[in-house]
């Protein structure tokens, strides 16, 4: 599976970060503006990072973010001939219908959807 589709997309990362979230990733874009498939991997060495980076969450670092209740649900085409989606629900009283290929992509809608309605506080996760 690429990188792109196992961490938030452009759009959700960029919209997470404008909300306010700053929870340290694993990988990162080096700007807004960044495509898809540029995606850097902080090293052990240098670490750091710049103002400008977004980052760019795994369905792991999002799940931290999540409430305790969160489920991520998958439907698959028992055909195969459709690729799997995602959605999210949790007990919250949360349940996206908007369903995404990418797992972590479903998880930061929940996320920016409770931090829009301040349900949770982005500074706080």
């Amino acid at each position: 599976m690429r990188l792109e589709n196992q961490v938030t997309n452009v759009e959700l990362s960029n919209r997470l970060l404008e909300l306010g979230v700053r929870k340290e990733s694993q990988f990162y874009r080096e700007w807004t503006g960044a495509k898809e498939d540029e995606i850097a991997m902080w090293n052990d060495i240098g670490g750091g990072g710049c103002l400008d980076n977004v980052n760019c969450y795994t369905v792991a670092e999002l799940l931290e973010l999540a409430p305790a209740s969160t489920s991520i649900l998958k439907k698959t085409d028992i055909r195969g001939k459709e690729k799997p989606r995602y959605y999210v629900e949790t007990f919250e009283h949360y349940r996206d219908r908007d369903w995404s290929e990418n797992p972590a992509d479903a998880l930061a809608l929940m996320l920016i959807h409770f931090i829009e309605h301040k349900l949770i506080n982005p500074t706080s996760v």
